[in-house]
């Protein structure tokens, strides 16, 4: 084939990007992330009233049942379009909810009842957006990118004394309804990571990666802040023609910008929550997850099998679950701990794997973005995040949708391997770079069926 092989692989890829069921699966994503920050940042500044709630959880299940009929539609299409990775996370939200009823039926407290089921139906939505969205076609960059914009565009300009904050502006208001610097982070730094891992060009891709940290460092949001970090670093190592001095100058780059000017930020802006991250001794949140840290340790020390559902909510009110992977300890016990643990590591082995045989190249912007979602998830829900956490099911269905391309990819049409079915000395391998033998004709058709 012609050297242009790679880029027609992608254009086959995101060949059905503008059909009704992508367009749909991409409003679901614009309406639940950038959409979220919107809506909040309009009730926060009193463009418009609280008519939504805390937003999320109303938009997620009006919009379920379209994201469930986009799903089952690419099923019906193409049932192979089902993979290992929805088996096992639809696994996990069946054992999920089996917990919760049985926790219910044998009168535990209301709430975190209610919480769970609520965060199972986010999951599902969540998920399905993450594996159907074409995020790498025109129209999801496009929209994606504007939104970016404009949330950068409102961090910068309700900024004072270095910290995004509408607090002082809802003061007169019910304050309620309005979300935390972590809800905005989410939706910016999700935002990030479905689209920047896309872009081709470096120059714009450090543009976005110069207006993401100074974005999520206004909003106070830490964890976030590091997580877009790794990101970074992950997606220029992905992105990378040599990779090891890559590693080098990013490891440089990162002390000049931080550790090397970290006194005079913290001199600059002495209100930012960010620069608590220098003496966590001074975080007030810090010690409270610290405190309830010790209190799921201790719930599973006397119930180490089975944990202890909501006990937390019993013995300490709303919120004082675990913020990390120990509260899927104490809720779902240590099967349900060990099969989340194992939905996160799996993949992750598996695609450092790819990246270690440079399987990554011929899908560059799925991959790290597959990655990146992984990585930062792990990293977050070991220190900051709780099991219900949204990035989850996002990070999952990345996976999915990335396995599904490779694997549809690498299967030539009577089922064998693409490896057997086309030689390095074929026309197609001559084309390829470094011998790589890619998919026919017949090939592109099977791909382009199945998204």
């Amino acid at each position: 084939m012609s050297a242009h092989t790679l880029t027609r692989f992608a254009k086959q890829h995101d060949a059905t990007a503008g059909d009704p069921a992508s367009l749909v699966v991409l409003a679901g994503f614009l309406v639940l992330f950038p959409g979220f920050f919107f809506y909040h940042s309009a009730v926060g500044i009193g463009y418009m009233p609280a008519v939504f709630g805390g937003f999320f959880s109303p938009m997620a299940l009006a919009m379920l049942p379209a994201l469930l009929f986009c799903y089952l539609y690419r099923l019906w299409r193409d049932p192979s379009f089902f993979s290992g990775t929805d088996l096992a996370v639809f696994g996990f939200l069946v054992y999920f909810f089996f917990v919760v009823a049985f926790n219910y039926a044998t009168d535990t407290a209301y709430e975190p009842v209610y919480e769970h089921m609520v965060a199972i139906l986010q999951w599902v939505s969540v998920y399905i957006i993450f594996r159907s969205a074409h995020f790498g076609s025109d129209i999801a960059k496009f929209a994606v990118l504007l939104g970016l914009a404009g949330m950068a565009t409102i961090v910068f300009s309700m900024s004072s004394n270095g910290f995004f904050n509408l607090t002082d502006v809802v003061a007169v208001r019910d304050t309620a309804t309005i979300v935390t610097y972590q809800g905005f982070a989410r939706s910016y730094l999700m935002a990030q990571l479905v689209v920047v891992p896309h872009i081709n060009s470096p120059l714009v891709r450090l543009l976005a990666h110069a207006v993401c940290l100074p974005v999520l460092f206004l909003n106070g949001a830490r964890s976030e802040l590091v997580g877009a970090v790794i990101a970074i670093a992950l997606i220029e190592i992905v992105r990378a023609k040599r990779r090891l001095p890559l590693i080098g100058f990013i490891v440089a780059a990162t002390y000049l910008l931080f550790g090397a000017h970290i006194k005079h930020l913290a001199a600059m802006y002495p209100n930012n929550r960010t620069l608590e991250l220098l003496d966590l001794s001074n975080s007030s949140s810090w010690d409270s997850r610290s405190d309830m840290l010790h209190l799921a340790q201790r719930t599973i020390a006397d119930n180490p099998l089975m944990g202890d559902y909501s006990s937390y909510f019993i013995i300490a009110g709303p919120g004082s679950y675990a913020h990390n992977i120990f509260s899927a300890w104490v809720d779902l016990g240590l099967p349900g701990f060990l099969y989340l643990v194992l939905l996160m590591l799996v993949p992750i082995v598996l695609l450092l794997r790819d990246l270690a045989r440079e399987k990554d190249r011929a899908l560059p912007g799925e991959y790290a973005t597959a990655l990146c979602l992984l990585v930062v998830t792990l990293f977050l829900v070991c220190t900051v995040k709780d099991f219900t956490y949204l990035a989850l099911p996002a990070a999952f269905g990345a996976y999915a949708r990335y396995r599904t391309a490779t694997d549809s990819a690498k299967d030539a049409p009577d089922g064998r391997r693409r490896s057997e079915a086309s030689q390095p000395s074929s026309r197609a391998a001559q084309g390829a770079p470094g011998g790589l033998a890619l998919p026919d004709e017949a090939s592109w058709m099977r791909i382009e069926k199945m998204n």
